[in-house]
This record gives C-alpha cells, sequence and structure tokens, in this order.
C-alpha cells in the first residue's frame, strides 16, 4: 500500500511537469504506476485525469482554427451520392499479397486494374483506444481522436456538438449500418444525435427483417450480421431513397476479419488456406481477408449496376496486433521495429467513380496525383467535402486529389510519420526517409507536436463544455 501510494504520488507530480498530450497520462501513468496501481487511483481514489486535462486546457489559447489549410473544393462529384464502406481490420500489406504461390486479395487487385478506380496504400489509422469507433469519428468529423478516451462514451454521457459529414450533406438522406447490436459502443445513439445521421440500423433492425432462427444463413455468429447481409440491407435501402428523387449518403460497417481472428464455420465452404508456416491467428486473418475480399468486390459489381450516380469509398478502420514474425514471413523480409509499427498503422483506401467524372476531372485539369503519399483518415473527411463541394469549417485535412503533404500523428502511441520520416516520441526512435537533416526532423515533429497540442485540447473543451 505504501508502495502503492508513493508511486500514484510522484505520478501525479510528475506527470504535471512533463506531459501535454491526453493520451501520456494514461502511457505514463501505466509505465511509472503499473497498471493496477493507475486505474486502482482512478476508480477508488477518484483521481480524474480527464478532467485535470480540462482544468489545464481552459486556461490556454491554443487556438485549433490556425491549422486549417487552404481550400481545396473540386466539386467534381457535387450531387452525386456517396456509399462508404469501413471494412474491419483491413490492412494495406494484404492488398495484393501473394504468399506461397496464393494471392491473397485476387477480386480486388483485379478492381485495381480499373480506370475508373483509385488506390491509395499509405493512408494511416489515427484510432486511439476506440479503434472502430475511433474510425468512425475521425472520418465522419474530420478530427484526431484524443486516444486515451472512447469518445462515443462521453458523447452518450453529455452530448456535444461538432462538425460531421451528415450535417454537411444537408439535402441528403444519411443512414449508417452495423453488424453488431446496436447498443456497442453506442452505437444507434451516437450516429443518430452526435453524427446525426437520420437513421442507425445493426443487428436487431435486422433481426426483425431476418430473423436468426429463419436465416442462420445471414449471420456470423447469433449476434452478428455477415458482411453480404448487413451490405445488401444498406443497397436495398439505397435503392429506395433512388426511386423517392433524393441523395443518399451511406456508412456501412463490415465485420471481417476480426481480432483474435478465431475458426468460424461461416468461412468452412469457403476456398480457406492453411499455410503451414504461419500460427493460427494470421493463417485466419489472411483467410478472413481473402473471404472479404470477394464480399467486397460482388458488392461494387452490383452497387455499380442498381444504384446510379454513385460514388463507392472503402477504408479500413484499423490494423491488427498480429506477431512482427508473422509479417516477416509473408512479406519474406526482416523488419526494422518502426517498420513493424508502421505495416500496422497503414490502411488501404478505395475509392470508385463508375460515373468516370472524377477520372475526366483530373486528366482535364491535369492533376498528376501522387497515390503512394502518406496520408491518414483525417484527409478522407476533408476530400468527401472537397469533392462533393460541401460547406466545412474543418479544413485540417487535404484534398487526397491534390499534391499537397500531410501527416499523421497515432494518438494512442505518439507516432509521428511524413514522407521524410517516422518518429515515435515515446522513445525517440526514428527513421529518416528522404535527405533531410535531424535537426529539420526535430523542427517538424515540434510542428506537428504543437497541432495535437491545440487538437487535444479543443475536443477536451468540447466534450467538457
Amino acid at each position: 500500500l505504501i508502495l502503492s501510494t508513493s508511486s500514484i504520488m510522484y505520478f501525479n507530480i510528475d506527470v504535471n511537469k512533463n506531459w501535454k498530450f491526453r493520451s501520456e497520462y494514461s502511457l505514463y501513468g501505466v509505465s511509472t504506476c503499473g497498471i493496477y496501481n493507475y486505474y486502482f487511483s482512478e476508480l477508488v481514489l477518484g483521481m480524474d485525469y480527464n478532467e485535470e486535462y480540462y482544468l489545464k486546457s481552459k486556461e490556454s489559447s491554443s487556438d485549433l482554427s490556425l491549422y486549417n489549410k487552404p481550400n481545396q473544393d473540386y466539386g467534381v462529384l457535387a450531387g452525386m451520392n456517396l456509399f462508404v464502406i469501413q471494412a474491419e481490420a483491413l490492412s494495406s500489406f494484404v492488398i495484393d499479397l501473394e504468399y506461397d504461390n496464393k494471392l491473397i486479395t485476387p477480386y480486388l487487385s483485379s478492381l485495381l486494374l480499373e480506370d475508373d478506380v483509385f488506390f491509395f496504400p499509405n493512408v494511416n489509422t489515427v484510432v486511439g483506444m476506440g479503434n472502430t469507433s475511433d474510425a468512425e469519428f475521425a472520418f465522419n468529423t474530420g478530427y484526431y481522436p484524443l486516444g486515451d478516451l472512447t469518445i462515443v462514451w462521453e458523447a452518450k454521457d453529455r452530448l456535444f456538438e461538432i462538425e460531421s459529414l451528415p450535417k454537411m450533406f444537408k439535402d441528403y438522406i444519411c443512414y449508417a449500418y452495423n453488424p453488431t447490436i446496436e447498443g456497442f459502443y453506442a452505437h444507434k445513439y451516437v450516429f443518430e444525435n452526435l453524427y446525426k445521421f437520420n437513421l442507425f440500423k445493426g443487428f436487431e433492425t435486422h433481426n426483425k427483417l431476418y430473423p436468426y432462427e429463419k436465416y442462420t444463413n445471414m449471420y456470423l455468429q447469433k449476434k452478428w450480421v455477415s458482411d453480404e447481409a448487413i451490405l445488401n440491407l444498406a443497397l436495398a435501402d439505397s435503392k429506395k431513397i433512388l426511386d423517392e428523387n433524393k441523395n443518399f449518403y451511406v456508412f456501412a460497417q463490415t465485420i471481417t476479419p476480426h481480432y483474435p481472428f478465431v475458426d468460424l464455420d461461416y468461412y468452412k465452404e469457403f476456398d480457406c488456406y492453411d499455410f503451414k508456416n504461419l500460427d493460427k491467428k494470421f493463417n485466419n486473418y489472411l483467410n478472413q481477408i481473402h473471404y472479404i475480399d470477394k464480399v467486397l468486390y460482388d458488392f461494387l459489381s452490383i452497387g455499380k449496376e442498381e444504384l446510379e450516380n454513385t460514388v463507392f469509398l472503402i477504408y479500413g478502420d484499423h490494423g491488427n496486433t498480429l506477431p512482427k514474425e508473422g509479417f516477416e514471413e509473408v512479406l519474406g523480409r526482416k523488419l526494422t521495429d518502426l517498420e513493424y509499427r508502421k505495416l500496422l498503422l497503414e490502411i488501404p483506401v478505395i475509392i470508385y467513380d463508375p460515373s468516370g467524372k472524377l477520372t475526366s476531372y483530373l486528366s482535364a485539369n491535369e492533376i498528376d496525383v501522387d497515390y503512394g503519399r502518406v496520408l491518414s483518415q483525417i484527409d478522407l473527411f476533408q476530400t468527401v467535402g472537397s469533392l462533393f463541394s460541401l460547406e466545412r469549417e474543418n479544413h485540417l485535412g487535404i484534398n487526397i486529389f491534390s499534391n499537397n503533404k500531410s501527416f499523421v500523428v497515432e494518438p494512442k502511441g505518439l507516432d509521428i510519420i511524413t514522407d521524410d520520416f517516422f518518429y515515435s516520441m515515446k522513445n525517440a526512435q526514428y527513421e529518416i526517409y528522404s535527405d533531410i537533416s535531424y535537426l529539420e526532423m526535430i523542427n517538424e515533429v515540434s510542428k506537428i507536436s504543437e497541432f495535437k497540442l491545440a487538437s487535444d485540447i479543443y475536443l477536451t473543451k468540447k466534450i467538457n463544455n
């Protein structure tokens, strides 16, 4: 008890001297006090580090609007419909991955060869503690999650106002879909009350239409709707909206693959691989990716025919926690610690415009996009705003169809990634990819750190006010 109390007291004194970011409280607290002592101090002793951060933030004059980028509106897709798929645990490294003479994503790989498909492999997830819910937040609001807090729970306890895509698509019908129960991560409440979607549909809604007992083939498990079924539900609703001569913004989520990547009977009829050199979880992950590869391709094949005037956007919500050795095996090379960490953050973004408008616009305006540069989920919000010419206050990201530079801050571990370097603020490890000097890198780290600090303060005030 004496040692526990001493370590907690030391942390409380030291943290206020040295740490600025929200997520550093928990990172430093756990490493200093130990995980049990840290949470003991919150739960039993009533120490509220969120409240402490808010009180400190009130004194700050940080202005997040100073970090807004120049307006980059193209408006080429204005008046079209948008169908977004947030794909569970879809990582960039699996796209076009060939291992043991097997192509893991044969369908998406073939799709990427089409002229009206745009593939960005180096987008990075910015999720914090909330994982999937943080990805939803980043895409729909354009703000960085805090890292130490699952924002949706705060929204349910004390709803706060924030800009969002459904609010910006003013004359559109906006629906959201998730294959789990509607109360999970407060999904129904948050999508309808914070983001302002017109309607959210999850397991319960689907189960009323298609009871599990009669339609077991539509479910992965008793409480998980299959990926095909949830996408088909969204597709049917989208068609109804079009029949009423209205526009839609649909945000649908898949659930495969999902940690801990266990065996599921649902996949037994699918062409599964048995990779002898991989552990069970990594093998299952690749098989589930192989499965969702066909699901997404089949959906797009139907969607482009049945949803007139619609653009499709697919992105991964976050990476996975698979071991470094598995990555080295499938990639056929040794990885540094930072390379491994970066692979865990990289998610693919696929934008498909069957109308050809985007292709024609880029060609006519001689816009030569660098598809391989570093981007983040924050930039996707800005890109939708730019392509659909939506009125907005938040310009923190860039339009990915411009050639402006972006950067990424990983909110939990506070890694900073640019086209020039990878820098870990947690332990000062770094890798430089270009000819910039160490001093130039540190100056850039300082600027990006100040932005993340201003972002943390802004959201903390929003949540608490």
